[in-house]
């Protein structure tokens, strides 16, 4: 009879597993470290192309306008930096032509002044560049990747890299190792490496005894695990949907606070004027019956007056 992974006993499941499980890791391990190794070359391929002579002026002059802070500083920079390189080629023709043409006297008059003019330009063009160099560096290197014109290069370069090839034949070794493969004939093939840790763990803990019965342990804790996450997942939910109706309610409860303190103030201020309005209306009545007062008193002492006039009138009259 054909062995077959359903045919086997526990124990023999765990050894069985736990060499498939320590196989795979290793297999991973080499895999990351080839793919590792293959970035840095692909890395340093890269870098070197970044600083070729024919991409640095390129470089420094793009590379402001990736600033994310002060990007129209490092702009700034940039405009004074693009001068400099114009001022240095100038510089340089000027240089050139002076010694052919023996005019030397020129040269040394126009060196100091013509040099001054390059180094401030350069100067400010290289802050504005490190101001945007990081972000420009790696949008450089991302555009260079996804066009793929140095995959040929790179690849060239990491077949006869020792170390590259060192790791790529380790995992030759283990993917072709017989025993390896002997675990891949007794594995059904849907199964994922967590799959695996996850039915060797039911075994190594005595809950099932062949392969058939971890396997409906395991997908069943799949199943507890994706409903409880779900559970969570809505007891999350509606926490968060209790705690947005407490603030609402608090909310509300601090506007109706501040509008019966509004209103408590409104009614206070409309008493108060309406008092106010009571006593100027008291006291325009006060100073009505205080002017008919005085105006009675007025009245009664033009009577006096007037009675008295006519007694002198009599009293003269009668002494006559």
């Amino acid at each position: 009879m054909a062995l077959s992974i359903d045919n086997l006993g526990r124990e023999d499941l765990v050894t069985l597993l736990d060499g498939y499980i320590n196989h795979t890791q290793q297999i991973n391990e080499a895999e990351n470290k080839y793919s590792d190794r293959y970035d840095e070359i692909r890395d340093s391929r890269l870098l070197a192309e970044y600083k070729k002579p024919k991409n640095m002026i390129k470089n420094f002059l793009l590379a402001p306008f990736y600033a994310n802070k002060l990007r129209w500083l490092a702009i700034f920079f940039d405009f004074w930096g693009a001068l400099g390189v114009l001022f240095a080629f100038v510089f340089i023709y000027e240089i050139i032509s002076d010694l052919f043409t023996g005019n030397l006297a020129n040269l040394a008059n126009n060196f100091v002044d013509n040099l001054t003019e390059v180094l401030a330009g350069l100067l400010l063009g290289s802050i504005g560049y490190f101001m945007g160099r990081k972000n420009y560096k790696e949008h450089w290197f991302k555009k260079k990747i996804e066009s793929g014109d140095l995959d040929t290069d790179i690849d060239v370069e990491a077949d006869t890299d020792s170390l590259s090839n060192a790791y790529k034949n380790e995992y030759s070794s283990l993917v072709n190792d017989e025993r390896y493969q002997q675990y891949l004939s007794l594995i059904p093939k849907n199964f994922t490496l967590d799959d695996i840790v996850g039915i060797h763990q039911v075994l190594s803990d005595y809950r099932a005894d062949n392969f058939k019965e971890a396997v409906n342990v395991w997908r069943q804790e799949q199943h507890n695990q994706r409903v409880e996450n779900k559970l969570n997942e809505q007891d999350g939910k509606y926490e968060q949907l209790r705690n947005d109706l407490y603030d609402i309610r608090q909310q509300q409860d601090e506007d109706r606070s501040r509008t019966n303190f509004m209103a408590d103030k409104l009614a206070t201020a409309a008493m108060n004027a309406r008092r106010t309005a009571e006593s100027a209306a008291k006291s325009a009545q006060n100073a009505k019956r205080t002017a008919e007062s005085a105006a009675s008193r007025a009245q009664d002492a033009s009577s006096t007056s007037t009675h008295t006039q006519n007694d002198f009138e009599s009293w003269k009259k009668n002494y006559r």
